[in-house]
């Protein structure tokens, strides 16, 4: 009886050293993967976050070049304007598109809607509480990029 209790004593004891050590293992494995899961998502946000940026300042050149689209700002009535501006960066909008802008937006300094490329018909919105971007960029009068919460996705804002 004497010699059962030991030998159960000494099951228990090794037994509970090889969950230890094994639980131990497992938590390790666990971890050393969550951070390299991390490290991998990282160097994805990097690489999504550089190439729009890159796809942002050719498109900011583009128009900012552009003296039809500038011509058009200095002009009177606006509907007539809209229509016009949407009409002459429809072939490049459709471009960007098929490269994953989705979005290409033009706003006023006081943060009113003139054209969304991707929605013409809806301007004239403020969107002073709506996009943070567009109010820090106007009052600082400095471009802001990064990722920024949507009504209806997120997604990266180069503005």
């Amino acid at each position: 009886m004497k010699l059962k209790l030991i030998i159960l004593t000494i099951f228990m004891i090794v037994n509970g050293v090889f969950y230890y050590i094994n639980t131990q293992s497992s938590t390790q494995r666990i971890d050393l993967t969550l951070n390299q899961e991390i490290k991998n998502i990282q160097v994805q946000y990097s690489l999504t976050k550089d190439y729009f940026l890159s796809e942002e300042k050719s498109i900011q050149n583009s128009t900012n070049n552009n003296k039809k689209v500038l011509a058009i700002f200095s002009k009177a009535q606006r509907d007539i304007l809209r229509q016009e501006l949407y009409n002459l960066l429809l072939p490049f909008y459709k471009r960007i598109h098929s490269k994953g802008i989705l979005q290409f937006q033009f706003v006023f300094t006081d943060n009113i809607s003139f054209l969304r490329m991707h929605k013409p018909s809806k301007f004239g919105d403020d969107l002073t509480d709506i996009r943070y971007s567009f109010k820090y960029a106007n009052s600082k009068q400095k471009a802001i990029e990064g990722f920024e919460q949507g009504r209806t996705t997120h997604g990266f804002r180069y503005v």
